[in-house]
């Protein structure tokens, strides 16, 4: 009996810096503290997770969120991996500022899960993952 062929989804190429995403970075700061109000302690790695961003792209949001005094450390939670940064293994936490702004946001915008694709970037997106094969026409 054969494996079945797995099928593989084009996806964009992970953004390098808070620039390469077209967001605003307070909307990125907003984005990690509402992730870190409804998910706890968070580990900056699982953070890094669930906001699908690299750990480089979302550090500088941390590190303003920390100096802000809208999240702190609780310690090392765990080893870093080679690869990693050391922040990338302490667990992070809201302070009582960072869940009021947090609380502030969600009545603004209660999304709190992957950082998305600005409305303008998505024409390029789809272009770019259809390939030139399958570009899309203008309805006749």
């Amino acid at each position: 009996m054969s494996t079945p062929k797995r099928l593989s989804w084009p996806v964009p190429p992970p953004p390098t810096s808070i620039a390469d995403l077209g967001l605003p970075f307070s909307f990125i700061c907003d984005l990690l503290l509402k992730i870190l109000y409804f998910n706890g302690n968070v580990l900056g790695r699982e953070l890094s997770e669930l906001a699908c961003l690299p750990w480089p792209v979302i550090s500088s949001g941390i590190t303003f969120l920390t100096k802000e005094n809208f999240c702190g450390t609780t310690g090392a939670r765990a080893a870093s991996k080679a690869h990693e940064e050391f922040a990338e293994g302490l667990e992070y936490v809201l302070t009582t500022s960072g869940r009021e702004r947090a609380r502030e946001t969600l009545e603004l915008s209660q999304y709190a899960g992957p950082a998305p694709v600005p409305l303008a970037r998505l024409p390029q997106e789809c272009h770019r993952v259809a390939g030139p094969e399958r570009q899309p026409s203008a309805p006749e």
